[in-house]
């Protein structure tokens, strides 16, 4: 194709070719070409980030100021198309689910929190709308459902703990990679889950290598991330086995685009094929969106869970760097036969319910019940 026709990257494209978010130097630039017109207008009308957290200001004069600024700006009529309430406190987005996020640890107030939860809803008010928080570490007071201001809440617990027990990070291993800590993390609703974000590096990077030792972890991870309870989040590029180094210096302004040149190999073809059947599962088996996990079996020792989401789906990982042959694992939800989802193969659960199996270092089976 030729450059000069090229559409600007992430601007002007379906939801599924976006790239990186336009960094916030250049977001008027990004706003005229994404919309035609620029959001000058309403971060004019709107008080600053600076402003709302001021601890001169009591929380109900601040929300009084918030609501009056808002109800000016609403009478705008690009107000529909995208909202903005201070760049680095969260984004109302363009596409049909409207998303508020909120670095909730800088604002770290809960009312301010509900309050933009609430004027953000009230843009749009017949749309799907799903509020979360970044905050490390995660708090289930924040949730809604526990009397807080937001849906969800980054889990950072979930990543950490993937992060020691697959990448072997020390630090995060000795700390949250333990059974118990995984086991809570995989299990917690409300949560927003994910292998990689914008603040770390990326899960493949932290193994340092592409082998097949390499996707068995990965697969291991996403099998985790699909089949957990809360909300998966996948960083776009993770899907193809991004792995480039972000560094320290200068995060805020470093732009990868998009390294479509890694499907031209095998381990990043099987690596995106792996998250297109289980993103499918995900939106097909309805017990993956509403039952919860249940262990069913636990291997301190060696390392190993095992866990069911409703009757007819189970999940074995094994967080061993060491392999195991003719391994047992007992207490399975039904006896007979079962598939494994990502290879096909079918494996018999005898009539005490044992299931015996090979298990490579830090392997994972994901097992749907024949019918």
């Amino acid at each position: 194709m030729n450059g000069q026709r090229q559409k600007p990257y992430r601007l002007g494209r379906r939801p599924g070719e976006q790239g990186p978010r336009p960094l916030s130097w250049n977001q008027d630039r990004a706003e005229k070409l994404a919309t035609g017109t620029t959001n000058r207008t309403i971060n004019q009308a709107i008080t600053t980030s600076h402003a709302i957290t001021a601890p001169k200001l009591s929380i109900p004069t601040i929300r009084n100021q918030l609501q009056a600024q808002t109800t000016t700006t609403t009478a705008n009529s690009h107000v529909s198309n995208k909202l903005k309430l201070t760049k680095r406190i969260f984004t109302v987005g363009t596409w049909n689910v409207r998303t508020l996020w909120a670095a909730a640890k800088q604002i770290d107030n809960y009312d301010i929190l509900g309050h933009l939860d609430s004027v953000a809803r009230s843009v749009r008010p017949s749309q799907p709308f799903f509020s979360q928080a970044e905050y490390v570490f995660e708090r289930k007071d924040l949730l809604k459902e526990n009397g807080g201001p937001v849906d969800a809440c980054w889990s950072t617990s979930f990543h950490d703990g993937l992060r020691g027990a697959l990448a072997l990070v020390k630090d995060k291993l000795d700390t949250l990679g333990d059974l118990g800590t995984l086991k809570y993390s995989f299990s917690s609703k409300n949560f927003v889950n994910y292998l990689s974000c914008h603040d770390n590096e990326r899960l493949l990077h932290d193994i340092g290598k592409k082998d097949l030792d390499a996707f068995i972890r990965i697969k291991t991870a996403i099998i985790i991330l699909l089949t957990s309870v809360g909300i998966p989040m996948i960083r776009q590029g993770d899907e193809l086995g991004e792995d480039r180094e972000v560094g320290n210096y200068q995060v805020q302004k470093t732009c990868f685009p998009m390294p479509w040149n890694l499907l031209e190999n095998d381990f990043n073809i099987r690596l995106l094929n792996t998250f297109k059947h289980l993103i499918k599962l995900r939106h097909i088996n309805k017990s993956l969106r509403e039952d919860p996990m249940n262990f069913f079996y636990e291997d301190n020792q060696n390392r190993i869970i095992a866990y069911s989401r409703g009757k007819n789906l189970v999940v074995v990982a094994s967080f061993n760097k060491m392999a195991k042959t003719k391994y047992i694992i007992g207490n399975f939800p039904q006896n007979g036969m079962w598939i494994d989802y990502i290879t096909n193969e079918q494996v018999f659960v005898d009539a005490v319910n044992n299931l015996t199996l090979d298990l490579l270092p830090f392997d994972s089976r994901l097992y749907i019940k024949q019918t």
